[in-house]
C-alpha cells in the first residue's frame, strides 16, 4: 500500500495549468489554494491547499490539504503518510 496518486497536486491527472487563489495566514503557516485549469476553465474548488511557513530565510511546504473527505485522516498529506506509516509497520511484525 502507497500513494496512488500526486500527493502535491493531489492529482492523476495533471490539467493544462494551475491558478493561485485566495492566501490565508493560520497562525505563522499560510494556506493557498491552487486551482487547476481544464480547457481554459478554472476548477470551482481548489485542487489542493498548500500550507507553508517561512523558516531560516526561506518559504516551506509543510503539509497540503486535500478538503473535506468521508475520513478525515485522508484530509492532508501528513495524515496520509501517518497511516501508511502505522499500516507498514503492522506489517513487519
Amino acid at each position: 500500500m502507497g500513494l496512488d496518486f500526486d500527493a502535491f497536486l493531489n492529482a492523476q491527472d495533471i490539467p493544462e495549468r494551475y491558478l493561485v487563489g485566495k492566501i490565508t495566514p493560520n497562525g505563522d503557516h499560510y494556506w493557498v489554494e491552487v486551482f487547476g485549469v481544464w480547457n481554459g476553465q478554472k476548477n470551482s474548488n481548489p485542487d489542493v491547499v498548500p500550507e507553508l511557513a517561512f523558516e531560516n530565510g526561506q518559504w516551506i511546504f509543510t503539509n497540503f490539504h486535500y478538503g473535506k473527505t468521508a475520513s478525515p485522516v485522508n484530509e492532508n498529506l501528513v495524515s496520509v503518510l501517518q497511516i501508511l506509516k502505522k499500516d507498514r509497520r503492522k506489517q513487519v511484525k
